[in-house]
């Protein structure tokens, strides 16, 4: 009895995860939106104590190199997310693919061959 709770203990997990991984998807998908939306904008500066953006005009080299570094940053961190989210749907796709196959073999629709460990 205590197998067959920990089978269930473990599907509700697996589920869990699922939709966690889900959850997690949505939400970098909707923050790599908006990255790509202010990647090349100039950002708000300052204009004095009452904040706002500056009237231009007035050459700012220390804040226009502020903002480029912040502007590569944004953009470093989203090649990383990207290459990273790569990663994970070909890791998706492979566990998908072996579980398949498993119930493939479970189902003998598909004989699995062995080739004793050569290769």
């Amino acid at each position: 009895m205590a197998n067959i709770h920990a089978s269930e203990s473990s599907n509700l997990q697996s589920s869990q995860v699922i939709h966690d991984l889900i959850t997690e998807a949505q939400q970098l998908e909707r923050l790599l939106l908006i990255c790509e939306d202010v990647k090349d904008m100039r950002g708000l500066r300052p204009s004095g104590p009452s904040g706002g953006r500056s009237s231009g005009g007035v050459s700012r080299p220390t804040e226009d190199a502020a903002l480029d570094e912040a502007r590569q940053l944004v953009n470093s961190e989203m090649a990383t997310a990207e290459a990273q989210v790569i990663n994970a749907v070909a890791y998706v796709r492979g566990a998908y693919a072996a579980l398949d196959r498993a119930l493939r073999v479970w189902e003998g629709r598909e004989v699995r061959v062995y080739d004793g460990g050569r290769g």
